[in-house]
């Protein structure tokens, strides 16, 4: 009796999981509404910051629906409406967390290169020194040295429309240090010492889950540099890239990537 109960009740959890979907994020009709409803469905799973305001003018390059059938994974995740369609799919699927910890992976990258382009020209132009503060030198004193950051290879050719999603609280929490902010992004989705901590765990291999969870034990052992901290996640997020390929070519046969061709929407 009980696992027929426990298997009503994860069969009621996916219909009410599809009818919000299927409601909420349909690109057929009235579709900046439903994207704006999609990402206040991430705002509040994930307790993520309001998104910067963009400008209304639409740079989206257009496709002909006649001749271009197929988008990669890269492409689908370079424009906002797609990423959105994408998401929404994930969600059908139960693997939403997958790309959740990617962007935000990605948003401590993107952090890590801005605090390190920015101490590279302060460092570079003798006449900035003399507006650094005892405390910002202090901050930064344990860092051995500030120079161009080497992007993985592998993740080269995907890039995000980071100022038109949702922004990580933890990444844009200017109390925590960037230490505190590595831990908590391995907290939330790899290890935590409470399991019921790890609200969003990401189905990685063992071998992954033990680099990450040694890299944890490393990040307030050891003096990291900023192409440390830049590479922290990158293993993590190439495995969760292959595993989206398989939910990707699923997504190519779904209503709502026609939809996405259809209406020119990336």
């Amino acid at each position: 009796p009980f696992q027929y109960i426990l298997t009503i009740h994860y069969f009621l959890g996916g219909l009410l999981s599809t009818r919000y979907v299927l409601i909420e994020c349909s690109l057929v009709t009235n579709r900046p509404q439903r994207v704006n409803s999609m990402k206040q469905f991430i705002d509040s799973a994930l307790q993520l910051a309001p998104s910067s305001p963009t400008s209304t003018g639409d740079s989206t390059p257009k496709l002909d629906g006649n001749t271009v059938t197929y988008l990669s994974l890269a492409r689908l995740l370079k424009h906002k409406v797609s990423f959105y369609a994408f998401m929404s799919h994930l969600i059908k699927e139960f693997s939403s967390e997958n790309l959740l910890c990617i962007l935000e992976c990605c948003q401590f990258k993107d952090y890590i290169k801005k605090i390190n382009d920015k101490k590279t020209m302060e460092i570079e132009e003798p006449e900035n020194l003399e507006t650094l503060t005892s405390k910002s030198l202090e901050m930064e004193a344990k860092y051995t040295s500030f120079h161009e950051l080497l992007l993985n290879q592998g993740l080269r050719e995907y890039t995000f429309p980071m100022d038109e999603l949702p922004q990580s609280v933890i990444i844009h929490d200017q109390d925590l240090k960037i230490e505190e902010k590595a831990m908590k992004i391995i907290g939330k989705y790899v290890y935590a010492m409470k399991r019921n901590d790890c609200l969003f765990e990401v189905n990685i291999s063992s071998a992954c889950k033990y680099s990450m969870i040694r890299k944890s034990t490393e990040i307030n052992e050891i003096q990291m540099t900023f192409q440390q901290f830049y590479d922290l996640f990158d293993e993590m997020i190439l495995e969760l890239f292959r595993l989206l390929n398989d939910s990707h070519c699923r997504f190519l046969q779904t209503e709502d990537y026609k939809q996405l061709i259809l209406h020119d929407a990336v």
